[in-house]
This record gives C-alpha cells, structure tokens and sequence, in this order.
C-alpha cells in the first residue's frame, strides 16, 4: 500500500452532516452519487462564493451501527446559517490513495489496513475520524487517518 504522512494544522470544514449507518463491517462508506455531490459542490460555491475542487466526506462519532457523516470542504470563512462547521484537531495523518469510493474499495482497504499496514509499520489509530479527500480535476480519492506510533511496537 502506497501511503505518505502529513502533520496537518487543525482544520475547520463547513458542510452538511447527517447521522447514517454503517456497513455490515461497521465501516464507514461515503455517499458517493455524483448528482448530489454536484449540488452540494455548487451550494458551497454560491454559499461561501469560492470555487470548490475539493470534497471532504468525514465521518466521526463512529459505533458500530451509526457514525456523524459530513460532506463538505476544508475553509477558513465564515460557516452560513444553512450548514454546519466542524473543527479537526492537529493530527498526525497516514494518507492512502483510493481507486474509488466504492463499498468493495473501501472494504478492501480497511481490510488491508488492519491485516497487513497496522502491524508491520507500528501504528495505531489515533481518533474516532476518518476523511475521504475526493480530488475533482484529478480524478483521485484519498483516505486519510489519525494515527500514532503504538506503544506496543
């Protein structure tokens, strides 16, 4: 698996939030219809008046049934009355690039996550937050994960 770290600053990301379910695996698997991504990527342009290439699918507060979904963009303006801000704490990040969001995709990666890049490279998660980071020019998708150094290595 191809990944890289990034220290990031914290961050604020301003967006819509829904509370949805899990996967049979209680992994998280962002809305990807693109009808609706679009919407949201025009809203955020008109709302925040800035071009958004960028999309943030963020889940936090995961169970194993439900977790707090966003879909949004990292900003510094102000947050509209219409949506809602949500601030990430300065972290550590493993980035992994993704061919897609597809459930299978993510199911895999999560899988090979925990059976193989956990274990040989000595890390943990970190928080209960993850991001996906779809690229539009490009075409790409990113998982990003808090993670530290785990003890026991």
């Amino acid at each position: 698996m191809e990944y890289r770290f990034v220290e990031k600053a914290p961050f604020k990301v301003v967006g819509v939030m829904e509370t949805a379910q899990t996967n049979e695996r209680g992994v998280f698997i962002p809305n990807d219809n693109q009808s609706t991504k679009e919407e949201f990527r025009q809203s955020f342009e008109q709302l925040l008046n800035t071009r958004v290439n960028n999309m943030l699918h963020v889940a936090v507060n995961k169970t194993e049934r439900s977790v707090d979904s966003y879909i949004g963009i990292e900003t510094t303006a102000i947050c509209p009355p219409s949506l809602v801000e949500l601030e990430i704490p300065k972290q550590t990040w493993a980035v992994f690039e993704i061919a897609s969001l597809s459930p299978h995709v993510i199911n895999k990666t999560w899988y090979d996550l925990f059976m193989y890049w956990f274990p040989v490279h000595g890390y943990e998660l970190a928080n209960n937050i993850e991001f996906f980071h779809e690229m539009k020019e490009c075409n790409r998708y990113e998982l990003w994960i808090p993670v530290i150094k785990s003890k026991s290595y």
